[in-house]
């Protein structure tokens, strides 16, 4: 859950909620990425 704390976070920092979105979204696309590492990693 910690993860939408920071997107939360970052899209306040960001005036332009288009900036912020692009951000999050960007965000969201890394975190899929570890965790998909993790777990192909845990097998």
């Amino acid at each position: 859950m910690r993860q939408f704390a920071v997107i939360a976070f970052i899209e306040k920092i960001y005036a332009s909620k288009e900036s912020g979105i692009i951000l999050s979204q960007r965000i969201i696309a890394s975190i899929s990425l570890e965790e998909k590492k993790f777990t192909s990693n845990s097998d």
